[in-house]
């Protein structure tokens, strides 16, 4: 999703403590938001029962969660295609072998939600994150709810507003963005934004969470002297650093960042200096430490990392295909992009995760709208 605030052109669109006395030695980071910080490390221990919940001080919370109800279905088939039939042209979660073979829509209750992107599974494989919205009831991107399932279709949960969500390691706690009025990085209990809902910075967009739980990274707009940079916040030091110093090498930086397994590393869509598209890898402690040039050329803003490291998926148009579909490259050679081999030519795959054992995919699809019929030439009159 792109960011909603920025100039044109600039594009940022997945053993510990509980707080109290030991949350003070944090200090003070982002503008004042970082004291929350401890409520965020990743072993994610519940609240204790006479707690109370973390409230937004910027704004009120969201509703609280409630279950998506299945909607009934239509009468008229022709009408209203199954949802994940090849008829359906809405863009859906979808389930796949990780060779993108066999692929099962998530979910068949969603039917009016007919717009499902950035799929996030949590670290056990039990549960998929994703954002929403129904566009037939004049709703866009500025209206996205986080939802949350069961690997298997089950137990649908809408848990509040948000976007592009990504689980801490233990799921008790999702990482999004969300618009304005609310605008910023947020982190919120996975019960929903009632139970906790915190700010991180507002002038966040993009927010991704470590695999080891203790890192997250989002991107920021410093205006037209500083420009466009990720910031990496260090959720148990309290430390915050920007990945980019001194001169700037992205004219823009896009939405949608991604860690590596081994949370060392951020594979990223650029627009460099010389106006060129690229994925690039940068080191997560700062690009002085590292930054490579993977892929170039026009790319989606999606990234799956391997398990093993060994692959990053990314979103591409095939000109054979004449689809949107998944391509995968080598992080560490300069091997050409592969397409994903049994990934279905005829859906536009717009979004491709990993599941952590790297046996299965989620992704974001949808069916092209069938070409339309020429009309019927009307008989020549009578003479």
């Amino acid at each position: 999703m792109p960011h909603p605030e920025m100039p044109r052109g600039f594009h940022v669109d997945r053993s510990s403590f509980w707080p109290g006395p030991l949350s003070i030695g944090l200090g003070i980071l982002l503008a004042g938001c970082l004291w929350t910080t401890a409520l965020l490390i990743a072993a994610d221990k519940p609240a204790p029962a006479s707690n109370s919940p973390v409230k937004s001080t910027a704004d009120k919370p969201a509703k609280p969660a409630d279950a998506a109800k299945p909607t009934e279905k239509p009468t008229d088939e022709s009408a209203e295609p199954e949802p994940g039939s090849p008829t359906d042209t809405a863009r859906r979660i979808y389930i796949a072998n990780a060779d993108g073979s066999d692929m099962r829509v998530l979910t068949k209750e969603l039917r009016e939600w007919k717009f499902q992107g950035s799929p996030v599974w949590s670290a056990d494989g039990k549960q998929i994150a994703f954002d929403a919205w129904r566009p037939e009831e004049g709703e866009s991107n500025n209206h996205a709810k986080i939802l949350l399932a069961n690997v298997d279709g089950s137990n649908v949960r809408i848990l509040g507003d948000g976007c592009m969500p990504s689980f801490s390691p233990r799921a008790k706690r999702i990482a999004m963005s969300r618009y304005s009025p609310n605008h910023g990085v947020w982190i919120m209990s996975s019960e929903g934004p009632e139970t906790e809902l915190v700010l991180l910075d507002e002038k966040g967009w993009g927010i991704d969470w470590s695999p080891d739980g203790r890192k997250v990274v989002y991107s920021t707009y410093g205006g037209s002297q500083q420009g466009a940079n990720f910031v990496v916040v260090d959720l148990v030091e309290g430390d915050r650093w920007m990945v980019f110093e001194g001169e700037q090498p992205y004219r823009n930086l896009f939405w949608n960042a991604h860690w590596s397994p081994d949370s060392e590393w951020i594979v990223f869509k650029g627009q460099n200096q010389d106006g060129k598209i690229e994925v690039g890898i940068v080191n997560a402690r700062g690009a002085q430490y590292g930054l490579i040039t993977r892929v170039e050329g026009e790319v989606s803003p999606a990234f799956g990392w391997s398990p093993d490291g060994s692959r990053i998926l990314f979103i591409q148009r095939d000109p054979e295909r004449k689809r949107v579909q998944v391509f995968f490259v080598d992080p560490k050679t300069k091997d050409p992009p592969l397409l994903l081999p049994k990934q279905d030519p005829l859906r536009n795959n717009l979004t491709a995760v990993y599941s952590p054992d790297g046996k299965k995919l989620a992704l974001s699809a949808g069916s092209p709208p069938a070409p339309k019929k020429p009309a019927a030439k009307k008989p020549a009159a009578k003479k």
